[in-house]
């Protein structure tokens, strides 16, 4: 079925959503794939890194979504 896969995974980030803001915990994760970014910034995450490997032409951006409490 088209999409089930990404409702699957919105429904996983909202649990470990909740589960962060009920720990008062903060999320910090890293991608290489830089249109990955916006899907984070929808569920909070904000940009705090970005680590460029010149040699091998990988980037990566790292993200922290802080609790909402």
């Amino acid at each position: 079925e088209k999409g089930k896969g990404k409702r699957a995974a919105n429904e996983l980030w909202k649990g470990i959503l909740k589960e962060s803001d009920k720990k008062n915990l903060p999320i910090c994760l890293e991608t290489s794939v830089k249109k990955n970014m916006n899907v984070y910034r929808r569920f909070g995450f904000e940009l705090y890194h970005t680590w460029h490997n010149k040699k091998d032409g990988i980037t990566l951006w790292f993200m922290k979504r802080e609790t909402s409490l």
